[in-house]
């Protein structure tokens, strides 16, 4: 009997989610909320660990996901839509 690896199956999931267009916008919504290209810090050292902490939630998103792995423009062309996206409302 052969087992699964898990941490393969759980990058199959997130491949399979996010490389969706749905998968894809919802990615740069969180992008946008979670500052992912922007700074963390704050004068508070408490807030910056918690806004840093959002924003490394993305960084495993991403670094999960196949677009991000094999597409380098993905970061900055998913950070400018977010940004527009965002300003849009």
């Amino acid at each position: 009997m052969s087992q699964k690896n898990p941490i393969r199956v759980k990058t199959k999931l997130f491949e399979k989610v996010f490389s969706t267009p749905d998968g894809q916008k919802v990615l740069r919504m969180l992008m946008a909320e979670n500052n992912f290209i922007g700074t963390t810090f704050d004068g508070d050292p408490y807030l910056s660990a918690f806004y840093e902490g959002k924003r490394s939630v993305v960084a495993s998103i991403i670094q999960r996901s196949v677009t991000a792995r094999t597409d380098p423009d993905f970061y900055i062309n998913a950070a400018l839509t977010a940004q527009q996206e965002s300003r849009d409302g």
